[in-house]
């Protein structure tokens, strides 16, 4: 990790190191990178992080040093956690905030951050929002747009650190009192108010969607196997009806 690769545009590098494939979840957070970022959100940053690794879930983050993502990093490697760090080369080789005590770095490249934004969510089983500024709030608006389409599925919550996005969330209730948006907010996401609270929910969430998906697996055969015997039955009645008919 000591290394720096040399990088070209739209390049993808990968160092990874990650001890546990089958981790209960691989919990992507957004927040600031900030190192202004007020003491209030970095100290519940840094205890999220804790959290998520005494959980034995993976933390994927944008990998900073800094901000938020500085404090939940160091958090979770103080409770001998694994972090995932999807960062844009630009970062990595301008201005060196890249954090790296991970144990999965992705490197991308290209114009915008639309390819590493994609990387976080694909490397991810479900979201939290912690408190950010414009970069934070893109990635926000961004699932809450892919969640109310359905091109997402998966659980959304946000850390709302002392009262951080109350603002936000009215507006977003505003807009869908004046008909400009089709669901409600707490339809889409989970509004936490602690760490413990966010991943509860992550939790509870997850273990739903699993056992979910366990009934569609038990659902289907019994589903396939009734519809084979009741047209066995139908072609058994047929065939008898025919024989009938010719004696």
């Amino acid at each position: 990790l000591n290394r720096r690769p040399s990088l070209t545009t739209n390049s993808v590098v990968r160092v990874s190191h990650i001890r546990d494939t089958n981790a209960s979840m691989r919990i992507c957070v957004y927040g600031s990178s900030s190192d202004r970022t007020p003491k209030v959100y970095t100290d519940a940053a840094f205890h999220l992080g804790q959290l998520v690794a005494k959980g034995g879930h993976v933390l994927v983050n944008g990998g900073g040093r800094n901000g938020v993502m500085g404090a939940m990093n160091d958090g979770a490697k103080s409770a001998n956690g694994q972090i995932v760090a999807v960062i844009h080369e630009r970062f990595v080789v301008d201005s060196g905030v890249a954090y790296h005590d991970v144990d999965e770095m992705v490197v991308c490249g290209g114009d915008d951050l639309q390819r590493r934004k994609k990387m976080l969510m694909d490397r991810s089983d479900c979201l939290i929002v912690a408190p950010g500024g414009l970069g934070t709030l893109d990635e926000f608006c961004e699932v809450l747009c892919n969640l109310q389409l359905s091109f997402v599925n998966m659980p959304v919550a946000i850390l709302n650190t002392n009262g951080f996005y109350d603002d936000l969330l009215r507006h977003i209730k505003k807009c869908k009192e004046q008909g400009l948006l089709m669901h409600d907010i707490n339809d889409l996401v989970y509004v936490a108010k602690t760490p413990e609270d966010a991943l509860e929910y992550l939790s509870n969430a997850s273990m739903a969607e699993k056992q979910d998906l366990y009934q569609q697996k038990r659902v289907r055969p019994r589903f396939w196997i009734c519809s084979l015997a009741i047209i066995s039955l139908v072609e058994l009645g047929i065939i008898g009806y025919l024989l009938r008919k010719r004696a």
